[in-house]
C-alpha cells in the first residue's frame, strides 16, 4: 500500500467521502438511518457516487462500507421515548 497509497487515500477518497456522505445524508431523515431497508439504500447511493466520482480521478474503489453512523441523543431520545410508549 505504501505512502502513495495513504497520500491518495488522504487526498482523494476521504476528502471524496466526507463530502458525498454529507451531500447524500441530507436526502435522509434520522428515522431512514434506523431503518435497514433505507440505511442499506444510503450504502449503496454512497458507494455508487463514491465509485463515480473518484473513477473519475483514475482512483478504483473496490468497495465502500458505512461503518458509523451518529445520530445526535436529541434525536434519539423521542424515537426511543415512543416505543417505549408503545411497548
Amino acid at each position: 500500500y505504501g505512502a502513495d497509497g495513504r497520500a491518495i487515500e488522504q487526498k482523494v477518497i476521504d476528502v471524496q467521502a466526507h463530502a458525498i456522505g454529507r451531500d447524500k445524508g441530507i436526502d435522509y431523515g434520522v428515522q431512514d438511518f434506523l431503518e435497514g431497508s433505507k440505511r442499506e439504500k444510503f450504502q449503496d447511493d454512497f458507494t455508487n457516487e463514491l465509485t463515480r466520482v473518484c473513477g473519475s480521478k483514475h482512483v478504483t474503489v473496490h468497495s465502500a462500507f458505512i461503518r458509523n453512523i451518529v445520530i445526535p441523543e436529541n434525536y434519539l431520545q423521542p424515537i426511543r421515548e415512543k416505543q417505549i410508549a408503545a411497548e
